[in-house]
């Protein structure tokens, strides 16, 4: 392919070598591609050199996990490399969006998964990326897929033995043997590599420091920083240390990292939440979907009779180990009217904070103003809705998080609500909503198939919610007390 036949859009970003723009083919309409333009013409021989690498190396990689390379051409005095674009952005951009929202262990473990795949095969062939960083990690798709991209620094080896000598990489990012001036090789890209996966895991940076001499002594000779073990499961928190360790012949391979146990539970997982999909969705004619980022459920019709809709009458009668609530005369609606404070804002229901903070998270200013001014919960999660630059993945991702917060503020701040939801111990709460299959169980409180988990068609995300706020905030008064042995 040639320059007539790419036409350039928007510039979507600029790098230490280019820029990167929109462009289009002319002979396929509506389909996008990212450009990345080097001008030669004020470029150093070092500079032009790397350019060219960059062009040539890319259109021999094909893999599924890296940025694929449609055409390299010269226009004039500028080297053009026409790559797939990605619609998500890149990875530094999204962790920087989540505003300290941390992020689900399952996601971080698969895009951990892609990224070693991508290394995998680069450094079977000899080929060092150099510059792994959150920012040459794209996003792509509504599965928000990996791809490996800006391999201008990577270096093709005469063998998987030898070492490369030039120091070039992000300071960030860059081993404890590049900075040391020291040969390196491979488990140079897996430090980076774990230097990306502790971002995901913190949503900040390992190593950090006003002056590069800093920084440098830190990566060299500083203590690693504290791993969130509260948060994430031991086996992802032990497969980061190793991949700092500050002996690079101590790091795993990418090879040996994909062969964790780590990645095996994750295909599991994966698997398993497919089957059910695959079940349900091939196996059941009637589906629907009941809200934002809800699964399928099957439909009922009345004319039909379901056995999974029926009351199993050898399930027990659980429904004493559940506080049922719903609509918005319940203390434990998101609806119900109240005043609390987060981050110095006011906010007059918990719906009005779930929704004000949707918007926020998407970067949609003007909604969120429109519904810090509305008085109705209907109208705000109605606003809610049309929130622009809506995220599923995101969404679904932070969701939670969000509600959690809402309605610890909720409670910790209103005293005859907190009395109210500490009245409930030790029960389960319940949203018993018909409607709801997301927040709530599907079902009024009335139905038989409420009495059970087991019969319940909805996940009750709320009244897990409410649960866990409850326990942490009676979590002093459940504490045993511990007696002083007199001196």
């Amino acid at each position: 392919m040639e320059a007539k036949y790419f036409e350039r859009g928007k510039c979507l970003g600029e790098g230490a070598f280019g820029k990167v723009f929109l462009c289009f083919h002319k002979k396929e309409p509506g389909k996008k591609y990212a450009m990345k333009v080097i001008d030669l013409k004020y470029s150093s021989e070092d500079e032009r050199y790397l350019a060219e690498k960059e062009a040539i190396l890319l259109t021999t990689l094909k893999h599924q996990f890296i940025l694929h390379a449609v055409s390299v051409f010269q226009d004039r005095a500028t080297l053009c490399i026409v790559t797939e674009l990605c619609n998500q952005g890149d990875l530094e951009t999204f962790l920087n969006r989540r505003k300290g929202h941390s992020l689900d262990e399952q996601r971080i473990v698969e895009w951990f998964r892609q990224i070693c795949s991508a290394l995998e095969y680069l450094h079977g062939r000899n080929i060092l990326h150099r510059d792994i960083k959150t920012q040459n990690i794209f996003l792509t798709g509504n599965e928000m897929t990996i791809k490996l991209g800006d391999l201008g620094l990577a270096k093709v080896l005469e063998s998987s033995m030898q070492k490369a000598l030039t120091n070039c990489g992000t300071p960030y990012y860059m081993s404890p043997e590049i900075h040391a001036c020291k040969p390196y090789n491979s488990k140079s890209d897996i430090w980076a590599m774990g230097v990306c996966v502790y971002e995901m895991t913190t949503l900040k940076r390992p190593f950090d420091a006003r002056s590069m001499h800093q920084l440098i002594f830190k990566i060299i000779h500083g203590q690693l920083p504290p791993m969130p073990k509260d948060e994430y499961s031991p086996r992802l928190i032990k497969v980061i240390e190793r991949m700092l360790c500050r002996d690079a012949d101590s790091r795993p391979s990418a090879t040996e990292l994909l062969q964790d146990v780590l990645f095996k539970k994750q295909q599991t997982s994966k698997q398993s939440a497919a089957d059910v999909v695959s079940h349900r969705e091939f196996g059941n004619p009637y589906f629907q979907r009941m809200d934002q980022g809800a699964v399928a459920y099957p439909i009922k019709r009345e004319s039909e009779t379901r056995t999974d809709d029926c009351f199993n009458e050898e399930l027990p009668n659980e429904n004493h180990n559940y506080e049922y609530f719903w609509e918005i005369n319940s203390a434990f609606s998101q609806w119900f009217p109240c005043k609390f404070v987060v981050n110095g804002m006011t906010y007059n229901s918990a719906v009005q904070y779930m929704m004000h903070q949707k918007a926020v998270l998407m970067g949609d200013e003007m909604s969120a103003e429109t519904i810090m001014a509305l008085d109705e919960p209907q109208k705000m999660k109605k606003q809610g809705r049309f929130v622009k630059n809506f995220n599923q993945e995101l969404w679904d991702d932070i969701r939670q998080e969000i509600v959690e917060t809402g309605n610890m503020a909720k409670f910790s701040q209103n005293e005859g609500l907190k009395t109210k939801l500490f009245n409930t111990f030790p029960k389960t709460l319940v949203e018993a909503s018909p409607t709801s299959r997301i927040w709530g169980i599907g079902l009024s409180m009335d139905d038989k198939r409420a009495w059970n988990k087991l019969t319940w068609r909805g996940q009750n995300l709320l009244g897990e919610i409410l649960t866990k706020v409850r326990d942490k905030l009676m979590r002093s008064f459940l504490e045993p007390v511990v007696p002083v042995s007199p001196q």
